[in-house]
C-alpha cells in the first residue's frame, strides 16, 4: 500500500469524486480500489472504451436527477419490509 500513499490515491480519488453526478457516484469513487485481477481490468477498460467511443460521437447521457436508493434499500434488510408506491414511483423516475 506505500505505493498507493505515494502517487496519494486517496487524494486523487477525492478530486475526481467532487466531480461525481450524483452523491452515489461520488461515494462509489471514493471507494475504488487498484485492481489485482487482469480479468476485471480488461473488463473496464473495455467499458471505457465504449464510454469514449460514445462521447466521440456526441451521444450524452446524464444521472444528476436520480434519487438516492440508499435509504430504501436499507429499509428493505428490514425482514418483513416493504415499500410504499410513492417510494417506488420516486425511485422510478
Amino acid at each position: 500500500m506505500f505505493s498507493l500513499e505515494t502517487l496519494q490515491f486517496k487524494q486523487l480519488l477525492e478530486l475526481i469524486a467532487r466531480s461525481a453526478q450524483t452523491p452515489m457516484g461520488g461515494k462509489r469513487l471514493l471507494n475504488l480500489q487498484p485492481h489485482t485481477s487482469k480479468i476485471k481490468l480488461d473488463r473496464d477498460l473495455r467499458g471505457i472504451s465504449e464510454t469514449l467511443t460514445l462521447e466521440k460521437d456526441d451521444i450524452t447521457w446524464g444521472f444528476s436527477e436520480m434519487p438516492d436508493p440508499s435509504d430504501a434499500i436499507s429499509l428493505l434488510k428490514i425482514r418483513n419490509t416493504s415499500l410504499e408506491p410513492t417510494v417506488l414511483r420516486e425511485l422510478a423516475r
